[in-house]
Order: structure tokens, then C-alpha cells, then sequence
């Protein structure tokens, strides 16, 4: 992990050179953005009255794995069809310094820290109770190895609330083929592959709901480089 981190440290503006653009995901973060909605419209319905509470809060989201904030302003500049942005309020974290300092940067509105995701229960107290509505996992589950990500999955509940939604994306593959990449200057990233079937199980166990999930190529050149797989739960 500590290899992992230093090189994104050190890639941080390279990182987001490439990937500030999340066109090629749009596809995922706008199916994101509707569950958002559907929540808004939840929360904004007047339990007696059926009526629109026009002062309802922004919704809480939290971003694992913010990197330097491409997926928060894909979030905040997404529009519905009537031109409306999404009522949200975003708390990020990384655990790359220079990831954490490019997302505030990008995303003045929203809060970031430098945090280890392996540690996420070290939110609960500085929510002070608040839970968070959305929970967004990026193509980060990949650098967490089988036990890391377990218990991940046993701690991130607790900064959900009752029919919250998670969305996660990943490198679909076998766990027995996860590698190493190193770049020709010798920075080194360590990644772990998982079956949708094994992570959809192991987020069951721990009372969330798949809803909706589906992969897609990753082409590059033409050329197949992975299947990536993007999935929508729901904390019952």
C-alpha cells in the first residue's frame, strides 16, 4: 500500500492530466446521478402533505478514493434535463496527499481529507452522527488486497444511512491474477482483481442490496486492456 500511495503521490498531476475527463465513464456516473435524484425526491416529499419541501439539505455524499476530484465535478456539474444540478455536499478523502490538495483545488465547495480507507471509521467521529445518503468507490476497491477489503466492507455501513446507495466500479478478473504494474522510470502499483459475483456476495453479507450492475471493455488502441465492471447497491 505504502509503494502504491508514494506512486500517486509522485503521479498526482499525471493522474489528472488523463483522467480529469470522465467522459469515457459517463455512462456509469449518470446512471449515479439518477439514483441521486431519486433520493432528492425522497428526501424533498413532506411525509404528511406529500408535498415538495423546497428547503430540503444538500445530500451527503462520500467519495472514497477521491483521487483529484474528477468524479466530484463530473457530480457537481451534471445536469438534469431542466438544467438542474444535484443538491450535494461532498466529503472525500485519499490517502496521496497531492491527490487530496488537486481536489480541493478542482472542487473549492466540497471537503477533503488525506485518509486511508482502511481507516474509514474514523469519520464516524467527525460526522458526528450524521450518515452519509451516497457513498461513491471509484476503481479504488482495486488496491486493497482480500483481507483490507474486508474489512472495509465491515466498516462502511456504519457512515451509511438506511437506503443509502453505493457505487462501486472495478477491473472484473481473478483474484489468483493480480500484478504488479511498474512504469520504465520503476514507480510500482500494486492491484488486486475481484469477481463481481465474490463482491456482490461479501456486500450482501453485510445488509446491501445489488440492484443494478454491469461491465463494460476497456479499449485502448483497439484493443481490450480489461473488463470493467460497475455496480449499484443500496444499504437496506
Amino acid at each position: 500500500m505504502q509503494e502504491t500511495v508514494a506512486t500517486f503521490n509522485k503521479m498526482a498531476q499525471q493522474y489528472q492530466d488523463k483522467y480529469m475527463d470522465c467522459s469515457l465513464y459517463s455512462h456509469s456516473l449518470d446512471k449515479l446521478c439518477e439514483y441521486i435524484v431519486k433520493i432528492q425526491v425522497t428526501d424533498a416529499k413532506d411525509n404528511k402533505s406529500n408535498k415538495i419541501n423546497k428547503s430540503i439539505k444538500n445530500i451527503p455524499v462520500l467519495e472514497v478514493g477521491c483521487g483529484p476530484g474528477n468524479v466530484s465535478r463530473y457530480l457537481t456539474n451534471w445536469r438534469n434535463p431542466d438544467r438542474v444540478s444535484l443538491p450535494i455536499k461532498i466529503h472525500g478523502f485519499d490517502l496521496a496527499p497531492n491527490m487530496v490538495k488537486l481536489a480541493s483545488v478542482n472542487n473549492p465547495q466540497h471537503h477533503y481529507d488525506v485518509l486511508d480507507m482502511r481507516e474509514v471509521l474514523a469519520l464516524k467521529e467527525q460526522s458526528k452522527g450524521d450518515l452519509f445518503k451516497v457513498a461513491v468507490c471509484a476503481f479504488s476497491v482495486p488496491y486493497l488486497n482480500q483481507q483490507a477489503l474486508n474489512q472495509f466492507i465491515d466498516d462502511l455501513p456504519q457512515l451509511l444511512a438506511q437506503n443509502s446507495i453505493l457505487f462501486i466500479s472495478f477491473m472484473a478478473g481473478d483474484y489468483q491474477n493480480s500484478m504488479t504494474q511498474e512504469s520504465a522510470a520503476g514507480d510500482r502499483v500494486h492491484m488486486y482483481y475481484y469477481q463481481a459475483e465474490d463482491l456482490g456476495r461479501l456486500f450482501t453479507n453485510k445488509g446491501f442490496e445489488v440492484i443494478e450492475q454491469y461491465t463494460k471493455d476497456y479499449i485502448v488502441d483497439g484493443m481490450k486492456q480489461a473488463t470493467d465492471c460497475f455496480m449499484y447497491l443500496k444499504r437496506t
